[in-house]
């Protein structure tokens, strides 16, 4: 397991989730292979000798795969509330939901929402990548999923961009989201197979990579 920095455990309701901020020199060996470590190199080759990369010279977009970029989103942080931070070109962690151009306060679990605001927070105030380990179940989900992130500045040197790669490690349905499921392949009996197949929890050729 990676180096634990911090952990955080919460409970809301019926929501649940662990955080764990982890040691980037233990997870970089790992994440080579993958959007977290492709980015994280591209992220380190534009960094300034006495800063952070700047937004006009950080087109990851052009240095990366197509197949990377599914894996990496960001979030626009010049708000002075962090609660209206926007997310952009969100990476759809599960079926059912895309949060991008989102205020953080708009998210539908409050305490997914205040734990993102507090580490967005964290990576801006230390001028730092943080990496987190989150397993959580948030309404009808459960997934497990590790996060990169990492601060991009302007030419003053403040930080307005967050960029961000994931890698899934699992997801799937919970026994509400399940009944969900059903009820949203009655009405579209063209997605039986795919709705099933989360349903059921099975993983994707993608998560089955992202496992081994």
């Amino acid at each position: 397991m990676y180096g634990v920095l911090k952990r955080l455990v919460e409970t809301e309701g019926q929501d649940q989730q662990e955080r764990l901020m982890l040691s980037i020199d233990k997870m970089l060996p790992r994440e080579q292979n993958n959007a977290i470590g492709q980015l994280f190199e591209y992220w380190r080759f534009k960094s300034l000798p006495n800063g952070l990369p700047c937004v006009t010279d950080f087109d990851y977009k052009s240095a990366l795969s197509p197949e990377t970029l599914r894996n990496i989103s960001w979030a626009d942080v010049t708000a002075e509330d962090p609660f209206n931070f926007i997310t952009r070109e969100h990476v759809k962690l599960t079926a059912f939901q895309d949060a991008s151009n989102r205020r953080l306060r708009d998210l539908p679990s409050r305490m997914h929402y205040r734990a993102c605001a507090s580490e967005y927070l964290l990576s801006i105030k230390m001028r730092q990548p943080i990496f987190h380990d989150i397993d959580q179940s948030v309404g009808s989900i459960s997934r497990n999923y590790l996060r990169l992130m990492l601060p991009i500045a302007d030419e003053s040197g403040r930080v307005i961009k967050l960029v961000y790669a994931v890698r899934i490690v699992i997801q799937f349905l919970s026994h509400v989201g399940i009944n969900l499921v059903h009820h949203f392949a009655a009405v579209h009996p063209v997605y039986i197979h795919v709705l099933v197949t989360i349903a059921a929890g099975i993983h994707t050729g993608q998560q089955l990579a992202a496992i081994q």
